[in-house]
């Protein structure tokens, strides 16, 4: 799966540099999940049509492949962190599709959920 992300206003590696470690994550697993209210910040159709057809281009990207939730959390986390510190607006994420048979990968559903709560929602204007 894919999800495309805005970035509100403001060359992203997303490894973290041994300078910088990432945050242990703070909530996939694990801890009491705090009530999130689950608004959801879509992307325009317009915006959505020009950044599927190439229109916009896509600033940075980060693949969530293979990661557990923990992994992939505070990776997702220091990756908007860094594309924001940078001015970039619109990145790729990418989850795939699990390894569960049938069904979507816990990625793929757990993504858009995290993108909503207060750790991330002030580095997210929308996604879809």
């Amino acid at each position: 799966g894919r999800a495309a992300v805005d970035i509100p206003d403001m060359a992203v590696d997303a490894r973290p540099t041994p300078s910088q470690p990432a945050q242990p994550a703070a909530g996939p697993a694990g801890a009491a999940k705090p009530k999130v209210q689950h608004v959801t910040h879509r992307l325009d159709e317009p915006t959505l049509d020009k950044l599927k057809k190439g229109r916009l281009p896509i600033e940075g990207r980060v693949d969530l492949h293979g990661m557990t939730q923990d992994e992939a959390y505070s990776l997702l986390l220091t990756f908007l962190h860094r594309a924001h510190a940078g001015g970039i607006r619109y990145v790729l994420v990418i989850t795939g599709k699990g390894s569960s048979s049938g069904g979507d990968g816990i990625l793929r559903r757990s993504v858009p959920h995290w993108l909503s709560t207060p750790a991330f929602r002030h580095l997210v204007s929308s996604h879809d």
